[in-house]
């Protein structure tokens, strides 16, 4: 059955409350443009997607997007708008393809989160629209939360603190759905819950715990001003003491054990299991996965950052390199995480290593089927990284020239093996032995 509406009454006190006191402002609104307006290319705040409708008037709606064809994984790159920086009047045409939509009366466009944009107004335009999160582009969103943070005066309009509070509430609702199990299949808002059984829907709720990991790095009130006074700044460094309301740092805190807690749903009712080209498999467990990510979410945007201020973009307040990084090491756990990150690089090399060499067995000499490159112990190309001839069959491993097939030996055994195999024949056995080639004739 559906629910009676929230529309406000004369009687019920808590419903003006509701609605004036939420952040509806932020995320409902009319603008009006007189002929000739025009807003420069630009992201939206907060990794937030957004849908405008025009009332009366026309809008052009012109859209960046990667040149290479449509592949907007792009626009998660740190580099995308840093090297070189971007210009928000003349885009680099070998980044981006730009695309005008005009709006009239009766149309909506509904646009993903971290859509690089511009705005023109051919007629004065009066328009109704609106933010919101969606489940299907919490990747976008991170993303976009990323470039809005860093570049943000650069890249971005007017922030929006009370997004934060959405992105907790869309934790509960999954909490609510995936742990409590209170939301049956039925129900509407069942959709808008991570389907963690496919990949995409892993990559939204890991997207989405992400996000809510960094809350307290991400909103730019934990910082301060440049205006703040001594003490204050003192405050900060020593004792953590940020501008932040401590209720929403207490909601953050919240959220982030909710975030645990799904974490461990999923880990207990489903498995990762990663094939190779040659049909081999390894099993990894959510927990790990979102470990590994999670880490490298830390030094990327750790590094995002450097790069900005290398770049000389321009700083907002306090949102500093060095500030970024005193959040960023106050994260619980970094160090577990980090170990976390290393165990599960370990296991995906050597599983790597045990795919090529079994793979290299059937190939035997590798008339028929190539060779596939062994990855080095740090799970590296020898070709890229030491600049060292493919190996895709015998007759390539017994052409190798003695310096290459040294180097070759050191890299999958250690230099002292190598120096005490001095051997040609020798080598070239052993070396055959490490990457899985058959064994050359004695």
């Amino acid at each position: 059955m559906p629910q009676a509406s929230m529309n406000p009454t004369p009687y019920a006190s808590d419903t003006h409350a509701m609605l004036r006191m939420s952040a509806q402002r932020d995320f409902r609104w009319g603008l009006a443009a007189t002929t000739g307006a025009y807003h420069t290319l630009h992201i939206d705040a907060n990794g937030l997607a957004t849908f405008i409708s025009p009332q009366t008037g026309r809008k052009w709606w012109i859209v960046a997007r990667p040149i290479d064809n449509f592949n907007f994984d792009a626009f998660e790159d740190i580099e995308l708008l840093v090297d070189p920086p971007f210009d928000v009047n003349r885009p680099s045409p070998k980044k981006f393809v730009l695309e005008a939509i005009l709006l009239e009366p009766g149309m909506t466009l509904i646009m993903r989160p971290n859509t690089i944009h511009a705005v023109y107004t051919p007629t004065s335009c009066v328009t109704h629209g609106g933010h919101f999160y969606s489940t299907s582009t919490m990747r976008d969103t991170l993303a976009g939360m990323y470039h809005t943070a860093v570049l943000h005066q650069l890249i971005t309009n007017t922030d929006h603190p009370p997004a934060y509070a959405a992105i907790r509430r869309l934790v509960d609702l999954f909490h609510c759905g995936l742990v409590e199990g209170r939301i049956s299949n039925d129900d509407q808002a069942r959709s808008h819950i991570p389907d963690v059984g496919t990949v995409e829907g892993l990559v939204d709720l890991l997207s989405t715990c992400t996000i809510t990991m960094l809350l307290g790095v991400l909103d730019f009130r934990v910082y301060g001003t440049e205006k703040m006074p001594p003490h204050a700044n003192r405050m900060w460094e020593l004792h953590d003491d940020t501008p932040l309301p401590l209720n929403e740092r207490l909601e953050n805190q919240y959220s982030r054990g909710q975030c645990t807690e799904i974490l461990d749903w999923a880990n207990n009712h489903f498995q990762l299991t990663i094939s190779s080209p040659n049909g081999t498999t390894a099993d990894l467990s959510i927990k790990e996965v979102q470990a590994t990510l999670f880490n490298r979410h830390l030094h990327l945007l750790e590094k995002y950052k450097q790069k900005a201020d290398a770049a000389q973009f321009l700083q907002t307040g306090n949102f500093t390199a060095a500030r970024i990084k005193t959040q960023l090491d106050a994260i619980p756990l970094r160090s577990d995480l980090k170990s976390a990150d290393e165990r599960l690089e370990k296991r995906l090399i050597a599983n790597q290593k045990i795919s090529v060499k079994v793979y290299n067995m059937a190939a035997v000499d590798g008339r028929q089927l190539q060779y596939q490159t062994m990855p080095l112990p740090d799970g590296s190309d020898p070709v890229e990284k030491l600049k060292l001839p493919a190996l895709p069959n015998q007759q390539a491993i017994q052409a190798l020239s003695d310096p290459d097939l040294e180097k070759y030996h050191a890299a999958y055994y250690s230099a002292a093996a190598t120096k005490r195999v001095r051997n040609r024949d020798d080598r070239l056995r052993e070396l055959c032995r490490a990457i899985g080639a058959m064994p050359p004739a004695a």
